[in-house]
């Protein structure tokens, strides 16, 4: 049997008493204090977790604020390169921001509903703003907060910028074929060999924009297409760089887009139906109906501006051409522009105004003769066996410009520009101008993201 202590030593449950009492006040002590740290961290926890939601909820519309930029960024991108290819194109400033705009829209990206786009041409603000082929879009998009917006409230604005424009590529090109559609826009055929010291150049889309086939042999650098480059048969070309397919465009040198050569003013026809048997002298002036050389016969043209007014400028073979600064402007009206044809065995050597307006210009056909008669292509033809050292410009724009069957074309400085460019027969062509010629740069263009 055990005692308890107490109830035999007074004095020992008298002092332990104290103890127990201690013991316990100590007990309740700590129970406080462990019930009043779980209210404090509950008030900490209250206070501070709306906080933590705001802050998660930014990293998430931070990450959507992101994915929004970019999309928008994208849009402005696009509409700017759109812009300012179109730019490059037309040179119409309305038609550029509508592409823009296109641009946009079919990034899913419209003015309205918080969106707003504005198109400047040229920039408002940047490193471009004197660059009148720059394109500017800016577009700002109002972004709903989703978690954050719990906290902050409100919304953000989301703003993107693009600047597009067009930079100038120079190539060392004498031939350039303009038709945007056509098959063998320049073509090589038949047993044409021709040494082009410079490059060859067509605005076709078709995979077969310039053409090398049949016997055909040429050696040219550069060679460049908007289409595809075609050799076929036993055709053969020879180039010390790549071939360049899938180009961007070249500009016409002398069209709008270019030095935009104006027509000369004139008056009424100085001669009509000139036909020329016999040695002769030649003055400036307007000649309607056309010009017919016969074969034999001497013609020195004096310096100056040949208006020929419809009809064919003929020139048979045995027949001989001089002149010294000169311009041949073929013209007309209706379905009668003029044309050229040079016949086999024709002699000419013939040199363009080395200033002036027509500077460089040797053969300028108006750019609103018809291209066609009928379904067939209308020629200016230079034909077999003609012996011709031209220096200047061909320029047909809205025609196809023939070199046929054996000529010998030995001109040092030469550009040949035409809807269609066509060689049969051989030839050389070089573009080592005097320095007092200044012919003006066969380029081709290239639309890049600057800002």
């Amino acid at each position: 049997m055990s005692l308890d202590r107490t109830l035999l030593d007074p004095a020992w449950s008298n002092g332990h008493s104290e103890v127990n009492m201690s013991v316990l006040k100590l007990a309740e002590i700590l129970r406080r204090g462990r019930s009043e740290k779980r209210g404090s961290m509950a008030i900490i926890i209250a206070i501070t977790l709306p906080v933590l939601i705001g802050f998660l909820g930014l990293g998430v519309d931070v990450t959507n604020w992101y994915l929004a930029k970019r999309k928008v960024q994208t849009a402005v991108d696009s509409g700017a390169i759109s812009g300012a290819l179109t730019l490059s194109y037309t040179s119409d400033s309305g038609a550029a921001k509508k592409a823009a705009i296109d641009s946009t829209d079919r990034n899913d990206f419209a003015a309205g509903s918080g969106n707003t786009l504005e198109i400047n041409i040229p920039p408002i603000s940047g490193a471009y703003t004197t660059d009148t082929n720059a394109v500017e879009v800016i577009a700002t998009q109002d972004q709903e907060l989703l978690l954050a917006g719990v906290v902050f409230g409100g919304t953000v604005t989301v703003e993107a910028r693009g600047v597009a424009t067009m930079t100038i590529i120079v190539g060392e090109y004498c031939i350039l074929g303009l038709d945007t559609e056509m098959d063998q826009a320049v073509e090589f055929d038949g047993t044409s060999d021709v040494d082009v010291g410079c490059g060859v150049a067509a605005n076709s889309h078709s995979d077969q924009a310039i053409s090398i086939w049949g016997n055909a042999d040429l050696s040219a650098t550069p060679v460049s297409a908007v289409g595809d480059i075609s050799v076929g048969g036993a055709g053969v070309l020879k180039t010390s760089s790549p071939l360049r397919s899938f180009q961007y465009p070249f500009v016409d040198p002398y069209g709008a887009q270019g030095k935009n050569i104006a027509a000369p003013y004139y008056g009424g026809c100085d001669e009509s139906k000139l036909r020329i048997n016999n040695d002769t002298t030649l003055n400036p002036g307007v000649y309607c109906n056309g010009i017919d050389i016969r074969a034999g016969a001497t013609v020195e043209f004096n310096p100056g501006m040949y208006v020929i007014d419809g009809g064919d400028f003929l020139v048979a073979g045995n027949a001989t051409l001089i002149g010294k600064e000169v311009t041949f402007f073929l013209t007309g009206n209706g379905n009668d522009y003029a044309t050229v044809k040079f016949a086999g065995g024709a002699v000419a050597n013939l040199s363009a105004p080395t200033d002036g307006p027509y500077e460089g210009i040797l053969f300028y056909q108006d750019s609103d003769a018809p291209s066609f008669q009928g379904a067939t292509l209308i020629k200016n033809q230079f034909l077999g066996g003609s012996d011709m050292n031209l220096t200047g410009v061909l320029y047909f724009p809205a025609q196809d410009l023939v070199y046929t069957g054996g000529s010998t074309i030995g001109s040092t400085c030469l550009q040949i520009i035409a809807r269609k460019v066509t060689f049969s027969g051989n030839g050389a062509i070089d573009n080592n101008c005097p320095p007092d010629m200044v012919l003006e740069s066969i380029v081709s263009f290239r639309v890049t993201l600057v800002e």
